[in-house]
């Protein structure tokens, strides 16, 4: 089988293939939706799997539509205001935060997701 229709089937049946961001592996998911064939399939035409994956991604870089397309209901903020929300437990409590410059972690939950921070011209953070 070629590395095209290899690819063209893995995509029918929904597998993701990515190439990693060194460009020396191949990444697939749903692990379990490939085949024990297809992983030796995948190992001998990695190398021309990952070129074209890769000039396919040139060729059509993400946007930030695809971002929105890929996470329904998500919302892009730029910067921190008063009354950003937390997504994930609903608070607006902001603190900064004591390992990373820059960044504010909510109150709540945010002890291990902090939130960077682009300072308005004339803006203080507290």
């Amino acid at each position: 089988m070629t590395a095209a229709l290899l690819l063209a089937a893995l995509r029918r049946r929904g597998v993701a293939l990515v190439p990693s961001a060194d460009r020396q592996t191949l990444l697939w998911a749903p692990e379990a939706a490939v085949t024990a064939l297809e992983k030796d399939q995948l190992r001998v035409c990695k190398a021309e799997l990952i070129a074209a994956l890769v000039a396919e991604i040139a060729a059509h870089p993400a946007t930030v539509q695809d971002a929105l397309d890929t996470f329904p209901g998500a919302r892009i903020v730029q910067g921190w205001r008063m009354g950003l929300v937390c997504g994930r437990c609903g608070t607006s409590d902001w603190v900064p935060s004591a390992t990373a410059k820059d960044w504010f972690e909510c109150v709540q939950c945010g002890g291990d997701r902090p939130v960077p921070v682009e300072a308005a011209a004339g803006a203080s953070r507290r």
